[in-house]
């Protein structure tokens, strides 16, 4: 494999292999990810393993018989500027067909588990499904009207049915309260996690609207700057100062 990746990514140091403990944001594609990326501690570089070295072509088994071509830099200037599989926006490196309007990928997506389990029920990566989803409610993903492409996890019968950037959400959502494992290291590796909607606001102890009003400024500021869209970077950034705070006070 060529560094030329790599050192387009991140030019000043060599990105080493290394396991993840928490979501990341990746530099590559800014899309969050799980598990084993390429890094580099001193400046907080994250990139996933599929977006490190992106062959010049692919194909997928959801993409029958078409080769996608990979650009460094996605074309944002025409109709298709969402990811065909979790229906976020490409910012930045894709896969595409060589016409233009037709579907285009995020390196990871194209790289996603062919099966996942969700609350011990097995769920199996689809191009499409006709029922609402579980997690928003919603049979489609839609701006302005317009629909946005996007690829499911679907239970046998489809009892059960999410969309790709559902799933997500809902990895996150599991990460935060410990329900989640999750193995990259393996083509074959499976996501498996219990995750539950999130229960509506109800009010807390005294404090707890200012801190969260303080946090969201925070975090929407962090992600400003940085171009994370997922708020993902930031929040682990809160979390941190938040760590460190609760640290020195015990010190003292």
């Amino acid at each position: 494999m060529s560094n030329e990746s790599g050192n387009r990514i991140h030019p000043e140091h060599k990105l080493e292999l290394m396991m993840q403990g928490d979501p990341f944001f990746c530099s590559a594609c800014r899309q969050i990810g799980f598990g084993f990326s390429y890094g580099c501690e001193t400046c907080l570089i994250l990139v996933h393993k599929k977006c490190m070295y992106p062959p010049s072509t692919v194909s997928h088994p959801l993409q029958k018989n078409c080769n996608l071509k990979y650009n460094p830099q996605a074309d944002t200037s025409g109709a298709c500027t969402f990811c065909s599989a979790c229906s976020e926006p490409l910012r930045s490196s894709a896969y595409s067909f060589v016409a233009s309007g037709n579907p285009s990928f995020h390196p990871s997506c194209l790289h996603l588990q062919k099966c996942i389990h969700v609350n011990d029920v097995m769920l199996n990566l689809v191009e499409s499904c006709s029922s609402a989803c579980d997690w928003c409610g919603k049979k489609s993903i839609c701006l302005n009207k317009v629909e946005i492409p996007s690829w499911w996890y679907v239970s046998e019968g489809a009892k059960h049915r999410y969309h790709v950037g559902c799933v997500r959400e809902m990895m996150v959502e599991s990460w935060k309260s410990g329900g989640i494992s999750y193995d990259e290291d393996a083509d074959d590796g499976q996501t498996s996690m219990t995750a539950d909607k999130p229960c509506k606001w109800k009010g807390k102890k005294r404090g707890f609207v200012g801190r969260t009003i303080v946090k969201f400024a925070f975090v929407t500021g962090w992600s400003a700057l940085t171009g994370d869209v997922t708020g993902i970077s930031g929040n682990l950034l809160w979390n941190r100062r938040s760590k460190l705070i609760e640290r020195s006070r015990f010190l003292t």
